[in-house]
């Protein structure tokens, strides 16, 4: 007689028969990976075997059922089963490709992929399992701060997750992470033209060394307040000036010819002139104006001998209509403002760049001015105007600077003050591209790249402020792609929140606090209800509790565990040491449990010990109904263009030889110092096209590279999570970014958009080179195929081994490879 109680964290089988819980103790005893490394077991205390199914009690971890179910079958036992877990009721039984739109935020839209419903489903008839599919399937400012979204500024404290904000490479892209800061030292970065910006010191910028001739490297604040300028004070850092991107918007007036009126036009309350000697403008504009209205001289002005310069927007056939133009300038509030009172409405100021040109074309035709030098200026009486303008030319990449003057006459021998003017003079890469006038076109000289960046003259300590950071194109897996679709495990997450019956206790774990508060955030964005987190200075659990694996937040929530109906674990290869372990064996009781990874077991499977506590833990891996075989695989969906196209190219590298070298030396002299191995990686990079992913192994490796590699980005262990975050970002939307990485940082968990993969690192871990290989796969507007550059070893046994490994993983994936006997680059 066999019984098996079945409960939600362990299970026994009840049975006599001590051959048969002899056979169960040995098939389910398993040699941990590297035993020989460890002190008991060279001691003699410890034979290196894992039970996992302990031989007096007959207990084992509840996911290994089907083990145990298939022994008792090959002895054709049919047990009396004894099953106390309280199942219960899902909301939807079953879920279909439109399931998540209903949920969906308006302009996230889309439908779920067939294999996606199949894992939603799987979980809701199993209640546990893994779900295992193909990877890839800027710090605190004040709150007050300006931050640019395509519809116009924002302050920084209006930001949240989900917000599309503007890029300095003219590009746009969304926020995934809002974290506030609370009060913190806020420091102000002044300009050599007097403009400033506030930040705290961790603050990254993209800067260029005016004297050191370097590009494009990031750096905090605190780096550029001890670095500020030179011994003999001048200033040494400078910021490009960038090109913001703004949603085009319906303008009741033609730009170019709200420009000119802005400038030399008369706006009363009951018509509209505009003044000008120049028949250019005047046919501009006049083209400018619907068909049924025309310029005609002002009659009613007296010109005194001079030429009559007034010209009034009429209609042609008079009408009882009302003049469109007179009712545009009514409603943009500019009807009635003297010269000194004028503006440019917002729907000007954040339209297209195309609008944008026009318009500053419009304004410098009449009130701009280019010098002998071509220095271009552009000068009025409105203080509101000089700072629309300058924010205008700004957001197209102008530098601007302004200047105010205050004129004097003298009038019956008596010195009198003018009203103050205020010149904006400005610097552009195309200057000549702020007229439409070919005259002042023609004066025009082109600029230098050194006089169109905000160079960095001061920064000042001003005291506490309430801050906050947002994270843009975040590195982990719940980044949102160009087609605003969330990666695989976001939209598996979400569906799986959105079938639990309402207040259903969930613990959703991930190792990395900002993965989980960017878990929490999509979770509140769908509108999941009674969702909390724990982690850091967060303690707010709620019946859905978002928390990380480490051991101050799994403290925080001992009370918690044993309350916990689901248990949803995000990259769970990760999470399967001793401390998650032991929260894992305190959820008594939780029936459901899910564990989501493309890699859940390490090393393809071969570290057993791992593999067997992480299917204990969570189940057997969840077949799909999509394939044959069961299992969704990086080809499959590169056959179905969901997953880019993929080739593998490796190199031979022969020197220097290193045989009879140990591993550990050949890692460090044959990968990590070798200067062969760096210039063969550094030509690779030069001569490839499009943006570039290289992986290291070392820090010096890395360091070295980013010397050796004009342009290049390099992200270690230390560097802030910010500027990863905007490091990724290049790998995005940058044509030609090559970034340095650590590969630590790149093994689960971020999708770049790269043409190109340098594995400079070697490796021979499965699970790590599959991980890599999918950071790439991610397909992107200008890419649908990841080229991946690899090495094979020929100077040392044990990393020739290595290289031969990571070929025969990658075949494996069923990606094409290409072995090159000749570096000829």
């Amino acid at each position: 007689m066999v019984t098996l109680k079945i409960q939600n964290d362990y299970s026994w089988v009840l049975t006599k028969d001590e051959d048969l819980k002899k056979e169960l103790w040995l098939g389910l005893r398993k040699r941990e990976k590297g035993y020989f490394h460890s002190t008991l077991y060279k001691q003699g205390i410890w034979d290196g075997f894992v039970e996992f199914f302990h031989r007096d009690g007959g207990r084992f971890l509840t996911g290994l059922l089907p083990e145990v179910l298939r022994v008792l079958k090959s002895h054709k036992i049919i047990p009396e089963i004894v099953d106390t877990r309280e199942f219960f009721e899902w909301k939807y039984k079953k879920v279909g490709p439109k399931f998540l739109r209903e949920f969906q935020p308006d302009d996230e839209q889309f439908d779920l992929y067939d294999y996606q419903i199949d894992a939603i489903n799987s979980v809701i008839r199993n209640y546990r399992g893994i779900v295992k599919y193909p990877t890839g399937a800027g710090k605190a400012q004040p709150l007050d701060s300006i931050v640019y979204t395509p519809t116009g500024p924002k302050k920084m404290g209006d930001i949240n997750v989900g917000d599309i904000v503007c890029t300095p490479s003219g590009e746009t892209t969304q926020v995934t992470g809002v974290y506030p800061q609370g009060n913190k030292d806020v420091y102000e970065i002044i300009f050599t033209n007097g403009d400033s910006v506030q930040s705290c010191k961790e603050h990254l910028w993209k800067i260029d060394a005016i004297m050191d001739e370097w590009t494009n490297k990031v750096k905090n604040t605190e780096y550029l307040i001890e670095n500020l300028k030179s011994p003999s004070g001048r200033p040494k850092y400078a910021i490009k000036t960038g090109v913001l991107k703004f949603k085009k918007q319906k303008v009741l007036i033609e730009p170019y010819l709200m420009g000119a009126l802005i400038g030399d036009g008369c706006l009363s309350k009951s018509s509209i002139k505009l003044s000008t000697v120049d028949e250019q403008l005047l046919q501009t504009v006049s083209s400018a104006i619907k068909s049924t209205y025309s310029f005609k001289k002002d009659t009613s002005v007296r010109v005194d001998g001079r030429k009559n310069c007034d010209y009034r927007l009429t209609k042609i056939n008079r009408s009882k209509n009302p003049n469109i133009y007179l009712d545009a300038i009514r409603e943009y509030n500019l009807a009635g403002k003297k010269s000194y009172d004028k503006f440019i409405p917002d729907q000007y100021k954040y339209n297209s760049l195309s609008t944008r040109w026009r318009l500053i074309q419009g304004l410098m035709d009449t009130d701009g001015y280019v010098d002998k030098r071509g220095r271009l200026e552009f000068c009025t009486t409105s203080k509101n105007l000089s700072e629309d303008f300058k924010e205008v030319a700004e957001s197209v990449g102008g530098l601007c600077h302004v200047r105010e003057k205050t004129p004097t006459y003298t009038y019956k021998g008596e010195k009198l003050f003018g009203r103050v003017a205020y010149t904006v003079s400005i610097s552009h890469l195309k200057s000549e591209k702020f007229f439409n006038l070919i005259r002042k076109k023609n004066r025009c000289k082109k600029r230098s790249l050194y006089g169109t960046r905000r160079v960095i003259s001061d920064i000042k300590y001003i005291g506490k402020k309430e801050c906050q950071c947002i994270m843009v194109s975040h590195e982990d897996h719940m980044y949102v792609t160009d087609h605003a679709i969330p990666t695989h495990n976001t939209a598996i997450m979400c569906g799986i929140m959105k079938s639990l019956p309402d207040k259903c206790p969930v613990l959703f774990l991930t190792k990395g606090a900002s993965l989980v508060d960017q878990n929490y955030k999509e979770m509140v964005k769908w509108g999941v209800p009674n969702v909390g987190r724990v982690y850091g200075k967060y303690k707010e659990p709620n019946f859905i509790t978002c928390a990380t694996t480490n051991k101050q937040t799994l403290m925080k929530l001992k009370n918690l565990l044993p309350k916990y109906k689901v248990l949803i674990v995000d990259e769970v290869h990760d999470c399967m040491s001793t401390i998650p372990k032991t929260a894992y064996k305190k959820l008594s009781g939780c029936v459901a449990r899910i564990g989501i990874s493309a890699t859940p077991f390490k090393h393809g499977g071969k570290d057993v010990t791992q593999k067997f506590y992480t299917k204990g833990f969570f189940g057997p891996i969840l077949k799909t109904r999509t394939t044959k075989t069961g299992v969704i695989t990086t080809n499959d969906l590169q056959k179905r263009n969901i997953l880019s196209g993929s080739e593998c190219h490796f190199f031979r590298v022969e020197q220097p030889k290193l045989i009879h070298e140990p591993y550990i030396d050949a890692v460090t002299m044959g990968i990590a110092e070798n200067i062969v191995l760096l210039d063969m990686v550094k030509k690779l990079a030069l001569s490839l096209k499009g943006r570039n992913l290289i992986l290291v192994d070392r820090i010096a490796q890395g360091e070295a590279l980013e010397q050796m590699i004009p342009n290049s980005h390099w992200i270690s262990g230390p560097t802030q999570l910010d500027e990863r975050g905007e490091v990724f970002q290049k790998l995005k939307y940058d044509e030609n970014a090559t970034a340095i990485v650590m590969q630590q940082i790149v093994s689960a968990g971020i999708n770049v958009f790269v043409h190109n993969l340098i594995n400079a690192a070697g490796g021979k871990a499965i699970h790590s080179i599959i991980q890599r290989m999918g950071r790439g796969l991610r397909r992107a507007g200008d890419k649908d195929i990841l080229k991946y550059y690899d090495f094979i070893f020929d100077i040392n046994d044990y990393l020739y081994k290595h290289s031969m490994q990571r070929i025969e993983t990658l075949e494996g994936e069923g990606h094409k490879i290409i072995r090159h006997d000749k570096f000829n680059i």
